[in-house]
C-alpha cells in the first residue's frame, strides 16, 4: 500500500503549541502512520534557527528511510523568514520542479504562493504528486486552481494534488478539476462524512485535500484524518494532517 500524508505546518507560530512540542507530535504520529510521501505546507527556513534547515528538512531527518526532501521558497518575510512548501519521501524523487502562482491585486490575501511537483514511479511507470498551498481568497483560489490544472496537464502522468486549498468542497472554485476528471479523494472513499481539517482545536470545515487523478481513484483504498492525541495539550499545527493509501505495490 502507497500511503501518502499532507498537513499544514503553520511555520514557528505557537498558537497551539511551541515547534519543538508541535515537532514531536509531527513525528510520532508520522511514525504510526508511517508513509512513503508527506507534503507539507507553510513551511519555514530561518537562518538564525535549527542551523538552517527548514521545518521540513528537521522533520524528515528524524523519521527512518525518508530519504528525499524538496524545500520551495514562495516568499521571503521582511525579517528574512523563507516562508514556501516541501515534500519529503522514501523514495527517490525522479523530477522536481515547481510553479509560482500569480497573486492578484486588490485582496485581502498578500501571500506569494508556489505549487511543487515530484515525479515518483509506480509499477506501471511514473506517476506526478503535486503540493498546493492555495488563498483563502475565492477570487485567488479560482486563479490557483486553473494555474494549477494548467501547469498538471503539461504531463499525461496520473496525477495527485495533496494540501492545503483554504476553499470548501461546495466551492465553484474547484469546478475546473471536476471539469479536468479529477476527484475529491476525501468524498470518494467518506462520502458525507465531515472531514474537518481546520482549525485544529475545534475543527469546523474541509480545507484540506486530496485531488487525484481517476487513473489513481480506481487505487483509492482509504483516506483519514490524522490528529494530536487526545490528551495532549499541543497540536500537530492549526490544520490536521490527511493521510490517503493507494493499492500500489511499493
Amino acid at each position: 500500500m502507497l500511503r501518502i500524508v499532507t498537513l499544514n505546518l503553520n511555520y514557528y507560530v505557537d498558537k497551539h503549541g511551541p515547534w519543538e512540542t508541535r515537532k514531536k507530535l509531527i513525528i510520532d504520529q508520522l511514525q504510526k502512520t508511517d508513509p512513503h510521501i508527506v507534503a507539507f505546507q507553510a513551511v519555514a527556513k530561518d537562518a538564525k534557527l535549527y542551523d538552517g534547515k527548514d521545518q521540513a528538512f528537521q522533520i524528515c531527518e528524524e523519521l527512518s528511510g525518508f530519504q528525499s526532501h524538496y524545500f520551495q521558497e514562495a516568499q521571503t518575510t521582511s525579517e528574512g523568514l523563507q516562508q514556501g512548501s516541501a515534500i519529503i519521501s522514501k523514495f527517490h524523487m525522479l523530477d522536481k520542479s515547481f510553479q509560482n502562482l500569480s497573486l492578484l491585486q486588490g485582496f485581502d490575501d498578500t501571500n506569494k504562493r508556489a505549487l511543487l511537483k515530484a515525479t515518483f514511479k509506480r509499477p506501471n511507470g511514473t506517476f506526478n504528486f503535486y503540493n498546493a498551498h492555495f488563498s483563502w481568497v475565492h477570487e485567488q483560489a479560482t486563479k490557483n486552481v486553473e494555474e494549477a490544472l494548467q501547469f498538471m496537464q503539461k504531463d499525461n502522468a496520473p496525477s495527485l494534488l495533496a494540501g492545503d486549498l483554504n476553499t470548501l468542497s461546495d466551492s465553484t472554485a474547484f469546478v475546473p478539476f471536476k471539469q479536468a476528471g479529477m476527484i475529491d479523494a476525501w468524498q470518494q472513499a467518506n462520502g458525507d462524512k465531515e472531514g474537518f481539517t481546520f482549525e485544529s482545536d475545534k475543527p469546523s470545515i474541509r480545507i484540506d485535500y486530496f485531488w487525484i487523478s481517476s487513473e489513481l481513484a480506481k487505487e483509492l483504498n482509504k483516506v483519514e484524518i490524522i490528529s494530536h492525541p487526545q490528551n495532549s495539550n499541543a497540536r500537530l499545527s492549526d490544520h490536521l494532517g490527511l493521510m490517503l493509501e493507494l493499492n500500489v505495490k511499493v
